[in-house]
């Protein structure tokens, strides 16, 4: 397979059950760094090297973000659906009553 598509899997498939659940979990600068080390690993046996900085450009060049984005992208979009669910429910018991 082409790196590309393996970059794809990663993201769609790999990262999602690696971050389970620290979208609603605070995350201390440990679990973070243990998380970013589990990518630079995954990332330094696709691209054979452990040059840091080619690292980075081919995670920029697939556009794929670092964990601690990909963290934020998914806090934000729990809390905007909590949110919008919140607010459903307090609608539902407006109405209802």
């Amino acid at each position: 397979m082409s790196e590309e598509v393996v970059m794809h899997l990663i993201k769609v498939k790999c990262l999602p059950v690696l971050l389970y659940g620290t979208d609603a979990c605070p995350t201390n600068t440990t679990d973070l760094r243990s998380l970013e080390f589990i990518v630079k690993r995954v990332m330094i046996k696709l691209f054979c090297t452990y040059d840091t900085t080619v690292i980075s450009s081919c995670m920029s060049f697939f556009g794929f973000p670092s964990v601690t984005e990909f963290i934020d992208q998914r806090r934000s979009k729990f809390f905007s659906k909590l949110n919008a669910s919140d607010s459903d429910n307090v609608l539902c018991c407006a109405c209802q009553s």
